[in-house]
């Protein structure tokens, strides 16, 4: 495929501050972001990790075995809003959607509540002959709050690149269905930042994907595929499971073993539905 390898981002965990900054890049063609936000873990329900659990800080190079360590959601894009924004709720998400944008969303109801996901794009005049405008993109996650919805993250990526994708999914296989956003490389068959939202309108997974894309694993958890510096795919499976997300395996694939499950858009749950 004539790639250049990336190192595999290291892993990140449930720091104390719950606050973390992520650059990213790609071989076929990322955005690079730096940001930091603050999210929380939510249902399933969510323990301490005890003492005795592998961790390591956002931001820093994984250990050479990482099977064991815990993931979370600090590092991703996807903010708090500046100002509290509430609408009344309406049981059809398309009506949260911005004055001058059209977009794609998903209403998911979980057991630890209720929240809107929306993809927005602002619509442009187009002229003949003119070049197309740029238009802004706007991620909103809301959360259900009895007869309202309050806005509890969004973001609003670089112009002109492909649209996010916005998926639900049981990805731990547990009946606990999630908002997943894919933000797309360059090439829009691979991915960068993939972010998992829980029913509570927190981001509690959060996996830069630098150009790779992720899948579901056979017997439940998230399965990311992301480039090495062999040439190949630094193959890991994440589970929630003792209370935490945690990688349960991680190896190294060939360029040709990884392409064999690469879903197209760069993320794929058979039994999962994409935002309309």
């Amino acid at each position: 495929m004539g790639r250049i390898a990336l190192p595999l981002l290291g892993v990140m965990a449930l720091a104390p501050m719950g606050l973390a900054a992520c650059s990213s890049s790609s071989h076929h063609g990322a955005i690079t972001t730096t940001t930091s936000s603050t999210t929380s873990t939510s249902s399933p329900t969510t323990t301490a990790v005890g003492a005795g659990s592998t961790t390591t800080a956002p931001g820093t190079a994984a250990p050479h075995n990482v099977v064991g360590l815990v993931v979370s959601g600090a590092g991703n894009t996807l903010t708090a809003p500046a100002s509290p924004t509430v609408v009344a709720y309406n049981p059809n998400c398309h009506a949260l959607v911005d004055p001058g944008f059209s977009g794609s969303c998903l209403t998911i109801t979980a057991p630890s509540g209720t929240i809107a996901a929306i993809v927005e794009q602002q619509r442009s005049t187009y002229q003949a002959g003119q070049p197309t405008p740029p238009s802004q993109e706007r991620d909103l996650v809301y959360h259900r709050q009895g007869n309202n919805y309050a806005l509890t993250m969004r973001r609003a990526p670089v112009t002109n690149q492909s649209e996010s994708r916005l998926y639900e999914s049981d990805v731990n296989r547990d009946g606990d269905v999630k908002a997943v956003f894919v933000s797309p490389a360059t090439n829009p068959q691979y991915a960068n930042e993939l972010d998992v939202v829980e029913g509570t309108g927190a981001v509690t997974l959060y996996r830069q994907l630098h150009g790779g894309f992720a899948t579901i694993a056979f017997s439940g958890g998230l399965e990311t595929f992301v480039p090495d510096a062999n040439q190949g795919y630094d193959q890991t499976v994440i589970r929630y499971t003792s209370g935490a997300w945690r990688i349960v395996s991680d190896q190294h694939v060939s360029d040709a073993q990884g392409q064999a499950d690469n879903p197209s858009g760069g993320f794929n749950d058979p039994r999962g539905s994409m935002a309309s």
